[in-house]
């Protein structure tokens, strides 16, 4: 019993943060549009936010019972230019793996179909969708495509018509990493000790050359760990150390420093921690700026406007800072 009310909790959290991510999808167009250049189009910004209207995620359909049943997916909007509509585009969020999910993807997507034939259109338009997994536990271990998960007679392989579906993974760290970055985060900016307190606590926008001063605290930080006693640490964690010191402010388009690094070059620790970071300047008082609310920080970091990150990390944090712990904590 007691066994089967944890179960029951821990898919009710999960369920809780689903929907909180599909009402995030659904209210801002340009995090939806990110999610899809980002993950179809290698970055390319193939599908603008101004490009996409929301459409309904209920499909309806009779069965031979002659009733009629109705399905519900995550999100999905139109994608238009100029008034033609382009293609239907629908994202569904899972937390942990489903054996029959393509099953469910398949139904979605012939119901989507079927609705449009229903309304006579003239031109049907392409269904896409796509699987966002969260989950943290393991990786998607299970059949993507429908064929594989049926035991088909022998002689009939060819004539089964199958259906694959597109999952995309999230989040994935191990628990290892999850803690050592964690653990670690805190002397990211352990280089500022020697830049001057005046520059620091300057009440105004920096000069070009105490901005160039500034700039030089990831190096000096990462110089700094190297020089940790023997011992102290082991070589795993020395490794997260520099890094997360050196690379903390380099941003995934290449427009960071010290080094300039793009992409994956920049290792996933300091990707984190430069994510996390420039949320903490923004809802925090400093000399120079007033402290943003929770959702405006939010909205900053997701337009773009603390620089560029990678949209799989953007799309884990979106989704963790809008949990109701997260919201409570910023607000009080």
């Amino acid at each position: 019993m007691a066994s089967s009310r944890k179960k029951n909790k821990r898919k009710g959290e999960a369920m809780g943060e689903k929907d909180i991510t599909e009402k995030i999808l659904a209210d801002y167009n340009d995090v939806f549009a990110d999610i899809m250049n980002g993950l179809l189009f290698a970055g390319e910004q193939r599908i603008l936010p101004e490009a996409l209207e929301n459409t309904s995620i209920h499909s309806q359909y009779k069965a031979e019972d002659e009733k009629v049943h109705e399905l519900e997916r995550d999100v999905a909007k139109y994608w238009k230019e100029k008034e033609v509509e382009l293609a239907i585009c629908g994202i569904e969020n899972q937390s942990v793996v489903e054996k029959n999910m393509p099953f469910r993807v398949i139904g979605y997507d012939g119901t989507a179909y079927r609705s449009q034939l229903l309304e006579e259109r003239k031109k049907i338009l392409p269904v896409v969708t796509i699987v966002l997994y969260f989950g943290t536990d393991r990786h998607w271990n299970s059949k993507k495509n429908i064929k594989s998960l049926m035991e088909i007679p022998e002689g009939l392989d060819k004539f089964v018509n199958d259906y694959s579906m597109q999952v995309f993974e999230i989040a994935w760290l191990t628990e290892e990493e999850i803690e050592n970055v964690s653990h670690l985060s805190p002397i990211h900016d352990i280089g500022k000790i020697r830049v001057p307190i005046e520059i620091l606590n300057k009440n105004g926008k920096l000069t070009a050359d105490e901005m160039e001063i500034v700039k030089q605290h990831p190096l000096t930080g990462a110089e700094m760990t190297l020089r940790f006693p023997r011992g102290a640490t082991t070589e795993k964690l020395n490794k997260y150390s520099y890094e997360i010191c050196r690379y903390h402010h380099e941003r995934y388009d290449g427009s960071g420093y010290p080094d300039g690094l793009k992409g994956d070059e920049i290792p996933l620790c300091a990707q984190v921690v430069g994510l996390v970071d420039a949320y903490d300047a923004l809802v925090s008082v400093r000399p120079y700026k007033r402290k943003l609310k929770h959702e405006e920080a939010i909205r900053m970091i997701a337009n773009g406007e603390c620089g560029v990150f990678s949209k799989k990390l953007l799309q884990c944090f979106i989704a963790a800072a809008m949990q109701k712990e997260w919201i409570k904590k910023a607000d009080s």
